[in-house]
């Protein structure tokens, strides 16, 4: 069996299923439910990088720098086992790479191609950019132009939606940012967070997730989250799934399995204007996020002083391995 996993975890190209769906006219209605929590680890710290699919549906989470992989069934009821080496601290990020100086993302539908990143414009100033294949772009602001919005602010990572939209995902670390403005111009304010599901603005560190029309550039919807949200990824419908859940940062959505902690994972209307569902996954940190046929998966670090109060279910291991653990949670979503 693990011979095949380590083949099948080579083909990289079949591996990230989560958001692939075809539009749907419809959205399944969110009823969620915990299938498995589990903590991996041995001697040493480990997290989960990254979460996926199989092309037989069958559920992996793969560990920092590669050192292990674990693997459940296509329910996400059982595990079927641990490859590689648990006494091996992960290596690598947790969670996104947050200074990305330029990257393109392609459209899976048509030649267009989008290209996110941020420049340092002055010695204590930071901005994002996002430019378009089609012809315009967003932000670029020089320092002159920022003016008095003395706030870092860069451009992370964009990726193409259902419908002809995109999601946009930028930093910032004050609320005196340019991310509050209209990405075309500075001079308004920014039109897409009038409706926003958690935050209209950044007060601290936080993170802008916007929704533009790829075609003309406009900017559609928005919402602010506090700090550094790990990851995020969408269905077939628009809905937005993203690896932190909001706390008290909204009052809006079913407050989920109650768990506690700072891990978790919340769920976004396609126009960013509502929160569909919000729940704690328990301690630590989640840093990834995929979901595929109704399932949810979340994966993660957490501390060795919470790995023994996580209310595992379908465990993977008897007990914590020690240090920092990684952790996975299977959800059932529908």
């Amino acid at each position: 069996m693990m011979a095949l996993l380590s083949v099948c975890l080579s083909m990289s190209g079949l591996l990230q299923i989560a958001g692939s769906e075809k539009p749907s006219p419809s959205a399944p209605i969110l009823s969620p439910e915990l299938v498995t929590l589990a903590v991996i680890g041995g001697a040493g710290d480990q997290w989960i990088q990254e979460v996926g699919f199989l092309p037989d549906g069958k559920i992996y989470g793969k560990g920092g720098g590669g050192h292990f992989t674990v693997l459940y069934a296509a329910n996400g009821a059982k595990c079927l086992g641990i490859s590689g080496d648990l006494n091996t601290a992960s290596t690598g990020p947790q969670g996104e790479t947050w200074a990305n100086g330029g990257s393109t993302t392609k459209s899976p539908t048509d030649g267009s191609s989008l290209t996110i990143g941020y420049k340092q414009v002055a010695k204590n100033l930071q901005q994002p950019y996002l430019s378009s294949k089609g012809g315009w772009k967003w932000w670029d602001w020089t320092e002159k132009e920022a003016d008095s919005l003395r706030a870092d602010s860069r451009g992370v990572r964009v990726q193409f939606l259902p419908g002809g939209r995109f999601l946009a995902k930028c930093w910032t670390d004050g609320g005196n940012s340019t991310l509050t403005r209209d990405p075309r111009d500075i001079s308004k304010p920014n039109p897409a967070t009038k409706d926003a599901a958690v935050m209209k603005g950044a007060g601290g560190s936080a993170t802008l997730y916007i929704i533009g029309d790829d075609k003309s550039g406009s900017p559609l919807c928005g919402t602010f989250m506090k700090h550094r949200p790990q990851a995020e990824t969408f269905d077939a419908s628009g809905r937005i799934f993203v690896a932190q859940h909001v706390g008290d940062q909204t009052k809006d959505g079913p407050k989920g399995f109650g768990l506690g902690g700072e891990a978790g994972f919340c769920v976004l209307d396609a126009g960013l204007s509502r929160v569909l569902f919000t729940t704690s996954l328990g301690p630590g940190r989640a840093n990834s996020i995929a979901i595929h046929n109704g399932l949810c998966v979340v994966g993660g670090g957490v501390p060795a002083d919470g790995a023994g109060s996580l209310q595992q279910r379908n465990p993977a291991q008897p007990k914590p391995g020690g240090g920092q653990d990684a952790f996975i949670a299977i959800i059932r979503l529908w």
